[in-house]
Order: structure tokens, then C-alpha cells, then sequence
């Protein structure tokens, strides 16, 4: 081999290298998690859920224009990751999900807006926002039967959400 050729495949590995490390956690945990029994795995494009609403709802673009902001909302969705698994205590640690809130907050810079607990069902929703902008969504549910792991790539502004009567805020407004 050359020394042309061995530089190339050296800034090749370096590449494929700092791909793997700067993969989100929620991803890392939905790839490890699919290959579980009883797992559920999909990857959902924006524009097949904008077509699967419009769908749904026997709407056209205009008529989802008129829907108080929903189609904003809908626009904003880049892509949708999920993995359901069954028979968690089985097949994934509650650890395993403790690593990935943790990840999430230290090393991927989201903020965890809420948590629920329900007797044995655990509910976490957590955001990464950029500026005004949404950029990510993870959303775990966790019943010690079933758990579920939802990641959104979104582009959607809190102004979007608050037009469309949803919010992040942990304040509620008043209603008179």
C-alpha cells in the first residue's frame, strides 16, 4: 500500500469513527434495543407522516392549513424513530433506560420537561431546543410489560406549538 492510499483509509476510519461517537443516545438504544425479542423497530421519513396525516384525515394541504397550526406542527417533523419492546424485564435493564436519560441530558444537551409516574408506568418526555426551535423530541414509556422509545427530529418553534393549543411550557396560562 501506498502512503496516499494508507492516509485515505486512515481519514476514512477517522470519519467512520466520529459518525459512530456523535450518534445520539436514543439512537444507539433503539438500534441495541430492536434486536431484542419482541422488539419493534421503525424509521419514519417527515414527508410519509405528513402524507399519512393528510391521509387520515381526508385532507388536502389547504384544508390542513386551516387546522389551528397543525400543519406547521406536522411540517416541522423531519423524522420519526421509535422501538417498542415487549416483555421488558426480560430484555432491557431499567438501567439500560437510566443510561439513556442520563445520556441524553450530559452528552446529547436535552432537558427532561416531564416526568410521570404511575404506579408502575413511567412516562419521560424530553426536548432539545435551539434558540425558539425544537430540534429533537424523546419520549420514553416504560410499564414493566411493555417499553416504548419515541425520537423526533423536528424543526418546530414554541410559537408553532402555543398556536396550536400544545406546549412545553411548565407554566400554564391562565383561562378565564
Amino acid at each position: 500500500m501506498s502512503i496516499l492510499q494508507k492516509s485515505l483509509l486512515v481519514l476514512m476510519l477517522i470519519a467512520n469513527a466520529s459518525t459512530l461517537m456523535g450518534q445520539r443516545a436514543a439512537h444507539k438504544f433503539i438500534d441495541h434495543a430492536k434486536q431484542k425479542d419482541g422488539a419493534v423497530a421503525m424509521t419514519i421519513p417527515g414527508w410519509l407522516i405528513r402524507t399519512g396525516i393528510r391521509i387520515a384525515t381526508g385532507t388536502d394541504d389547504s384544508e390542513l392549513d386551516e387546522m389551528e397550526g397543525l400543519r406547521d406542527i406536522v411540517k416541522g417533523i423531519k423524522q420519526l424513530r421509535f422501538v417498542l419492546v415487549e416483555d421488558t424485564n426480560d430484555e432491557v435493564p431499567q438501567s439500560a433506560v437510566d443510561k439513556l436519560i442520563r445520556l441524553s441530558i450530559e452528552v446529547d444537551g436535552m432537558e427532561e420537561y416531564v416526568r410521570v409516574r404511575d404506579k408502575d408506568t413511567r412516562v419521560t418526555v424530553m426536548v432539545k431546543q435551539h434558540k425558539d426551535r425544537i430540534t429533537n423530541l424523546l419520549i420514553l414509556s416504560d410499564d414493566g410489560d411493555e417499553l416504548a422509545v419515541v425520537n423526533v427530529k423536528t424543526k418546530i418553534s414554541l410559537t408553532e406549538l402555543e398556536a396550536a393549543a400544545f406546549s412545553f411550557n411548565q407554566e400554564r396560562k391562565a383561562h378565564n
